[in-house]
């Protein structure tokens, strides 16, 4: 057993509340090196179904992290899993990706950042993967807090009704969308439906109207242009280059945005997919390199 890298993944376990009274997990990772960004945290948002405690961008980033002095705080948004309870102070709610509704996640981002200020973390990094990363930007553009110093979105899906409406699978998308629709007219929105798309998930009828529905709720390009903060958004070379509704010719389409923020970088990561098998370095060096930390 390799002592050196586990003493690097040691962390503080860390129970927080959410600005709606969900309690929350996570763990606090130190930073290594005092001498530079001491004042810093990164506050890291897992994707769909994910958690901070199984999260392979966790474990991959979190030395790099650190090594430039950076803290960590990775966290369990109330998404976390498949499906989880967590307490609240009317009692125990339904959570995880099943059930989740993706708005919530203000509460959870602001908590945690409330968290990292009372710390004495001064400048707070946003950063996701995945439905995390829209969760980033969503939560800065709705509801910005004055710590978040910048925002850095790995892969942020584009969920636009619309997009997969026209995609290359809009007849499984339309008859799922019908299916959930009915269940929550018929007052059934807690049940569950397994779908395959845009994804492969158990989730109830009603979360997924709400995050793939005609209101477009959290399609990307209606709200990243709202974020005041220096923005770095990476994508995939496999994933812009595929013919995914939620993926395909992303990098462009944003590029073509007039962002409030004056500080706002697009980058592809050459041969990488969504998940960044055997890209990681170049990915950390990209998100280094920006918050010029390297």
């Amino acid at each position: 057993m390799n002592w050196d890298k586990m003493a690097e993944k040691q962390a503080q376990l860390v129970t927080f509340a959410a600005t709606d009274g969900a309690v929350l997990h996570g763990a606090l990772y130190a930073a290594k090196d005092l001498s530079r960004n001491s004042n810093s945290a990164v506050l890291f948002l897992h994707g769909a179904g994910s958690n901070f405690y199984g999260s392979a961008f966790s474990t991959e980033l979190v030395p790099e992290l650190t090594g430039c002095g950076s803290a960590v705080f990775s966290i369990n948004t109330r998404g976390h899993d498949l499906a989880c309870t967590f307490r609240t102070k009317d009692g125990a709610r339904r959570g995880g990706a099943a059930y989740e509704i993706v708005d919530e996640c203000r509460h959870d981002i602001r908590g945690a950042v409330d968290w990292l200020a009372g710390e004495g973390f001064q400048n707070v990094v946003l950063l996701g993967h995945s439905l995390g990363a829209l969760k980033a930007i969503y939560s800065q553009a709705r509801d910005p807090h004055a710590a978040v110093s910048h925002v850095v979105a790995i892969s942020p899906p584009r969920l636009s009704y619309a997009a997969f409406c026209q995609g290359p699978r809009r007849r499984d998308f339309l008859q799922t969308m019908s299916r959930a629709e009915q269940l929550v007219a018929a007052g059934e929105g807690e049940h569950l439906l397994e779908v395959n798309i845009p994804l492969s998930l158990l989730i109830c009828a009603a979360g997924y109207v709400d995050k793939y529905g005609p209101a477009e709720r959290y399609n990307l390009l209606n709200f990243a242009e709202d974020v005041t903060n220096p923005l770095l958004i990476l994508l995939g070379e496999q994933e812009v280059s595929s013919d995914s509704a939620a993926f395909g010719g992303l990098d462009a389409i944003l590029r073509g945005i007039r962002f409030k923020s004056d500080d706002v970088d697009i980058r592809v990561i050459a041969g990488a997919d969504h998940f960044y098998r055997g890209a990681t370095d170049a990915l950390a060096t990209s998100i280094l390199s920006w918050l010029g930390w390297k």
